[in-house]
């Protein structure tokens, strides 16, 4: 690919007139090396082994036993019911893991995309 072209690639094309034949150029993309996909650790440095799936199914899990323990201590704790007593726990303990809910799958759908573009990127090369 050191031509003065760049990544175009010069083919003779149909004579006008009888003459010469006129050079036609057609684009060739690069070409990217593709990391062996039986070097996992090799993946994991050159970012293409993607290992936010399994860790944000453990974040959820965390996060919701989390949400629904304080949402619990609060519906049933004198502590809290300054602040809104059972109804303010019964808030946190659905609001709370339905908003924790629809952020992992959030960073997961994003995740997916740039896997997705990945694949098609790959498809393509």
């Amino acid at each position: 690919m050191d031509n003065q072209n760049g990544p175009f690639t010069q083919e003779p094309g149909p004579a006008q007139g009888g003459g010469q034949p006129q050079p036609q150029y057609q684009y060739q993309p690069p070409t990217v090396q593709q990391v062996s996909s039986q070097s996992w650790w090799a993946g994991f440095i050159n970012f293409k082994t993607l290992v936010m799936f399994s860790v944000i199914k453990w974040l959820y899990i965390l996060g919701a036993v989390l949400i629904t323990l304080s949402g619990l201590t609060s519906m049933f704790s004198r502590i809290f019911r300054l602040f809104g007593g059972f109804w303010a726990g019964l808030a946190i303990l659905i609001l709370g893991n339905l908003s924790w809910r629809l952020t992992c799958e959030t960073i997961i759908v994003l995740f997916r995309i740039a896997q997705g573009v990945t694949s098609i990127d790959s498809k393509t090369h």
